[in-house]
């Protein structure tokens, strides 16, 4: 397999910034108000700046034709909502929302919504925005845990006083964690049942492989889970290339072909793709709803998941399956993809 020699210049962080300010009279001389906000920074090199704008417009570009068909057969009611969700995507390039730097870099910041914030026994969930405020917290020493659908995603000591003032606290998780978080994306996963795989259009599927064969290349490979239906841990793939040109992927590699799942995420491959959805839906979390479930491969692209000792993986949603009988992104909405081993 051709690996790539190059890794990708890429860190994500999630910022805690919080203050304390006085509370109501009562006991004021103990205890007092912590307000705050949770959010995440991923920072590119000058060298993959261009790939992750583009990856990130790819997938405004993705929801974008997807809602223009919801909008075609949509009841008049539901219209006014989708009109904006549209509008705002129109507007909501990378060039707008990458901070771009002198040197060529850039950074991606966004607030982290629905994150359960815990300071001693008190706790609160991020808004929209990520900002929550937690009253009457006792002066002293606390443990603050951000947690997330009751998995911790990180914990630290902080002293509360009145009057403090703000605090930024970055949590730096550099490049190859970032990858080797992404591409072990869903890996945990176990069975599947074939009646419950969404019907799948415009893609190419492939003959059943043995469980636990590896396909794709460098970061971008994929494991087969099962042997009924070639499910994979999150698709990674989206193009092969032979030399004669653009050809479907053969499993059994018979020619010396390029594969593009080795500059994953930068490539329109399911997982990628739900990944900066899952950005696109926290920047408008009211109109880009129906995108809600990519917030998960937010949270598990950010490696950001402690392991626990007695189940060693890291993702707090592809990780078996689910209530909704489902596996991995595929079938997210946007997607609409069936699980298994597929390209575009």
């Amino acid at each position: 397999m051709n690996r790539l020699s190059k890794m990708v210049i890429f860190s994500t962080g999630i910022v805690f910034l919080f203050s304390s300010v006085f509370a109501s009279p009562v006991h004021a001389d103990k205890k007092t108000a912590v307000t705050g906000e949770v959010t995440t920074t991923f920072e590119f090199s000058d060298e993959y700046t261009k790939d992750a704008k583009k990856w990130f417009d790819h997938a405004n570009e993705v929801a974008r034709e997807d809602l223009e068909k919801d909008l075609k057969e949509a009841p008049k009611k539901e219209k006014p909502k989708i009109k904006k969700a549209i509008k705002f995507l129109e507007k909501n390039q990378s060039d707008k929302v990458f901070k771009e730097y002198p040197d060529g870099s850039s950074e991606l910041n966004q607030a982290l919504a629905g994150m359960e914030v815990k300071i001693g026994k008190q706790k609160t969930t991020t808004n929209r925005a990520g900002k929550y405020t937690i009253p009457q917290v006792p002066l002293g020493k606390h443990k603050l845990t951000i947690s997330y659908e009751g998995h911790e995603i990180h914990s630290m000591d902080v002293v509360v006083k009145r009057g403090q003032p703000r605090k930024d606290i970055d949590l730096q998780i550099y490049d190859r964690q970032f990858i080797e978080s992404a591409r072990k994306m869903s890996e945990s996963m176990a069975s599947h049942h074939q009646e419950e795989q969404v019907g799948t259009q415009e893609v190419t599927t492939y003959p059943e492989l043995p469980q636990g064969e590896e396909v794709g290349e460098g970061r971008g490979s994929m494991v087969i889970l099962t042997e009924e239906g070639n499910i994979v841990n999150c698709n990674k793939a989206h193009a092969y290339e032979s030399p004669q040109g653009k050809k479907p992927f053969d499993p059994a590699g018979q020619e010396d072909w390029k594969s593009d799942t080795a500059s994953f995420p930068w490539t329109e491959a399911d997982c990628a793709v739900s990944i900066a959805l899952g950005f696109q839906y926290l920047m408008a979390p009211f109109f880009l709803s129906k995108y809600d479930n990519s917030y998960y491969c937010v949270l598990e692209s950010m490696n950001a998941i402690p392991m626990d000792p007695e189940t060693p993986e890291k993702n707090i949603y592809c990780n078996g399956e689910n209530k909704d009988g489902k596996y991995n992104c595929s079938w997210f909405e946007g997607i609409d993809h069936d699980e298994a081993l597929h390209t575009h």
